[in-house]
């Protein structure tokens, strides 16, 4: 395998483990494309790599985690966990041939009808900023600031600068009231953010053990290849009404237990470590590919999905989904 063959693996990994594109799906494209040779280990690299950049990003939360080890959001994550193993060791025990990605397009149209599902039907409250009654508070100080003015010109000046004075402390309340209903409503604070864990990096904190564990039967479900892991458990928990933010926070964390016993698993069954043809220098060149890109793709995609929908990913999946039919 050539070093520039292996830097390609491993962007497409980095970037697509993380985007609702499905990563496993994309490495399956290209090999039957003729890029890249089926490699146990140059896999396992990559998927650490991506490991590595999700432990990276999330590292405060981790911290946390670890504090509170019973604490809800631990337990949430775990529970999660454990449905998502169960889930795929059905598959892997009575449905093995669905993972050799003969339904690579049935699994590219899933992750494209998952997504756009969750978007047509799922919690707008993250995009609805501003709902009628927040406008109203926020227009009724103006109105009555405009009614004192007639007042003023007409030579009541004294009379006037107590209600102007009251007016500006009406602006003030109604502006405080309008942010905290738009903290209480995106589960935010209004303590200064993080800049080690982002914005949204609150994880898995406001996620019901009830949809944690249908979130964890839809990561399960996501092994087949195609079926985009993070477009399948962030549109689940949009879908059962969780906030988009913490959504991708609670799917992003969840995903490192997984590909750290998926790459487990899998060197436990290869029996070897050896490295193969493929190479040192093409092995460390995915290694850091796949890091890097993972690392910028997690940050790029919390941030866009608080602002945008997930549309456009639904059309690509369809898409490739498509293209599969044509070409195998």
């Amino acid at each position: 395998m050539e070093i520039l063959e292996a830097i390609l693996l491993g962007l497409t990994q980095g970037l697509t483990e993380f985007l609702p594109i499905s990563s496993s799906g994309h490495l399956f494209l290209l090999e039957r494309l003729g890029i890249g040779e089926p490699s146990i280990f140059f896999n396992l690299t990559l998927h650490v790599g991506t490991l590595f950049a999700a432990v990276w990003y999330y590292r405060k939360s981790l911290f946390r985690l670890l504090r509170r080890p019973f604490g809800r959001e631990a337990m949430s994550l775990v529970s999660a966990t454990a449905v998502t193993g169960a889930v795929a060791f059905v598959y892997k025990k009575f449905f093995p041939e669905v993972l050799n990605g003969g339904m690579l397009a049935a699994g590219f149209f899933c992750t494209a009808a998952i997504i756009f599902l969750s978007e047509t039907f799922g919690n707008k409250k993250e995009r609805a900023a501003v709902t009628p009654m927040e406008k109203a508070e926020a227009v009724t100080p103006m109105e009555k600031t405009e009614a004192v003015t007639p007042m003023e010109k007409a030579g009541a000046v004294t009379e006037a600068r107590a209600p102007k004075s009251t007016d500006a402390n009406m602006r003030l309340k109604g502006t405080t009231a309008l942010e905290e209903r738009r903290a209480k409503k995106s589960g935010r604070s209004n303590k200064a953010p993080d800049k080690n864990i982002g914005a949204a990096r609150s994880g898995a904190n406001g996620v019901s053990l009830v949809n944690a564990l249908i979130c964890g039967a839809a990561q399960g479900i996501a092994v087949l290849p195609g079926l985009s892991r993070s477009g399948a458990t962030i549109g689940t928990l949009i879908l059962l009404g969780e906030e988009r933010g913490r959504a991708a926070d609670f799917s992003f964390l969840m995903s490192i237990p997984v590909i750290m016993a998926g790459a487990c698993a899998e060197a436990a069954e290869s029996g070897a470590f050896e490295l193969d043809a493929s190479g040192i220098f093409p092995i460390i060149a995915g290694f850091i590919a796949a890091a890097v890109s993972g690392y910028i793709a997690v940050g790029l995609f919390v941030k866009l999905i608080r602002k945008k929908n997930m549309k456009g990913f639904a059309l690509y999946a369809a898409f490739l989904g498509a293209l599969c039919l044509l070409i195998f």
